[in-house]
């Protein structure tokens, strides 16, 4: 059994997440700002700030940290670039103090944001953003890539769905559509991917903690089968929704993540029309 550290255990991603290790039987430790509502004999809450230099007191090996925290723009903070390369270098220093070999870093899309005409994303894409929060991860992909670690991954995360999430694209219109509010569309005939279950970023996860000398570096997403107002109209109907729907001025639509991460983990890879139908279903 390996023991687990999950920096962002409270996030929404880390709930789920450490959920799903503690039924596959991991040893899971987890930090947050706040309580946790966990209750298991193989997971014990850390009180912690991981942009506080004060590290944590770890008693336990510890095989493998998944860092999930960061700063972020809804999160109001003026300081996003020196709060994230805080949280690296404070996790940077836990890794080395307790020899830990395998690292998992949640990243994110927004490191391409730089790119105004991409029409594609893949491993090949040089991460570029003029934006201080993509910068920041940009950083702090940087810093990690110094730790030689004989696991490391770097997963660039889209909008995350599922019950109770709270912010991207596909929560936010789901609420503007129970409100029955207007909802305004561009390109409703172009595909969209930006978006991948709570559930499946758990089983990406799962899998590369399982995997030996494995170093994954990839943008995530799901297969691109259906376009922007087919999952409008799904959304629509999942919600009993009176929302007008109107199309707005043609801009540039949003670019297809084709990532080859799902064949190279030996994973199959989820379709976006059955991640939206199972939202739907369950938000």
């Amino acid at each position: 059994m390996e023991n687990i550290l999950v920096v962002g255990s409270n996030s929404f991603i880390g709930n789920n997440l450490v959920k799903v290790l503690i039924d596959r039987n991991f040893k899971v430790f987890g930090t947050s700002r706040g309580e946790s509502k966990i209750d298991s004999s193989l997971y014990q809450h850390i009180l912690w700030d991981a942009t506080n230099p004060t590290l944590p007191h770890l008693i336990n090996k510890i095989d493998a940290i998944i860092l999930l925290s960061t700063v972020a723009n809804i999160n109001n903070n003026l300081n996003i670039m020196t709060s994230n390369l805080n949280i690296v270098n404070n996790v940077m220093k836990l890794a080395q103090t307790h020899s830990v070999e395998k690292l998992i870093f949640t990243s994110s899309l927004a490191v391409y944001k730089g790119y105004t005409d991409l029409l594609e994303i893949n491993e090949k894409t040089i991460p570029w953003s003029n934006e201080e929060y993509g910068l920041s991860k940009i950083a702090s992909e940087k810093l990690l890539k110094e730790l030689d670690l004989k696991v490391f991954s770097i997963i660039r995360l889209p909008g995350i769905i599922g019950p109770k999430a709270i912010h991207s694209f596909i929560p936010n219109l789901v609420k503007k559509l129970r409100l029955n509010e207007e909802v305004v569309i561009t390109n409703p005939n172009s595909l969209f991917n930006h978006v991948l279950a709570v559930s499946d970023l758990s089983s990406l996860i799962l899998k590369i903690l399982s995997l030996s000398n494995v170093n994954i570096e990839a943008p995530v997403g799901v297969f691109p089968d259906i376009t922007l107002m087919e999952i409008v109209k799904i959304l629509k109907t999942a919600t009993n929704s009176k929302s007008k729907i109107l199309i707005g001025e043609p801009i540039m639509p949003s670019s297809i993540i084709l990532s080859q991460v799902w064949t190279q983990l030996g994973l199959k890879q989820p379709k976006c029309s059955k991640t939206i139908q199972d939202f739907a279903m369950n938000y």
